[in-house]
């Protein structure tokens, strides 16, 4: 399997911060979901299914589902329109779907829901996009056992046999695991080492890396890239993609 290319970070440099990726996270959210993240130029967009009466539902509750807000009118139909015209914007762009619902039954929907998705994606098209599974995930044994152009979240390193890595597009984490950093005070050295030896282990798999609850503020952006990190994880795309712009 190809990889997505990564981003190798020594110190905090003008060229990673041109580099990294934007990983929009809670996307639905936004006030233009999807668009918003396009013209940030994110990389990686984050959508949340709920599936519900054999629909998915972008929602991260019950309690939040709108009825003219699905998966196929929000992100799939969009999408193909944007690969039809040949948008560069979708070009190894990463569509990580966190499924709030049961694993297995949720997951046959998204692959019936994309199927049209399908000609555009890695790996039938080299620089195609990602389709990505995360959130409740069938168990790590049994990837394999979905088509090539599905791939997965990886949130438990020690727990993914070695046969699974090929269906394995990224590596995730919650910053909380290691620290409570409000992303404006000083990260303590002994939080900083914690969150070093996790991305340093979960590098050595050689996939991008992500952390998802980082604080979404400058400082934490800026550690972000000193990190090593492969995306800045955000609920302000167009802030971060104006910052990067900025120290450049």
């Amino acid at each position: 399997m190809k990889r997505f290319v990564l981003v190798v970070l020594i110190g905090f440099t003008w060229g990673a911060l041109a580099q990294i990726g934007i990983h929009s996270h809670n996307d639905y959210a936004q006030p233009q979901p999807l668009h918003g993240a396009l013209e940030a130029n994110a990389s990686s967009i984050e959508v949340d299914v709920i599936l519900k009466d054999s629909i998915l539902y972008v929602a991260h509750e019950f309690e939040s589902i709108y009825s003219a807000k699905t998966l196929q009118s929000a992100y799939i139909e969009p999408l193909l329109r944007l690969v039809l015209n040949e948008d560069p914007r979708v070009r190894n762009l990463c569509l990580l779907i966190d499924i709030k619902t049961e694993a297995y039954q949720s997951l046959e929907a998204v692959i019936e829901a994309t199927e049209a998705l399908e000609p555009f994606t890695y790996p039938s098209k080299d620089s195609g996009m990602r389709l990505v599974i995360s959130g409740n995930r069938p168990l790590p044994k049994d990837y394999s056992n979905y088509p090539n152009h599905i791939f997965f979240d990886c949130q438990e390193i020690d727990q993914t046999p070695i046969e699974s890595w090929s269906k394995v597009a990224m590596i995730s984490q919650s910053f909380r695991r290691f620290s409570n950093w409000n992303g404006e005070a000083t990260l303590t050295k002994d939080h900083r080492k914690r969150l070093t030896s996790f991305i340093k282990k979960a590098k050595a798999y050689d996939k991008p890396v992500r952390l998802w609850a980082v604080p979404d503020t400058p400082k934490a952006w800026n550690w972000s890239v000193e990190s090593g990190l492969d995306y800045i994880n955000t609920d302000q795309p167009l802030r971060v993609r104006e910052y990067l712009d900025g120290a450049n």
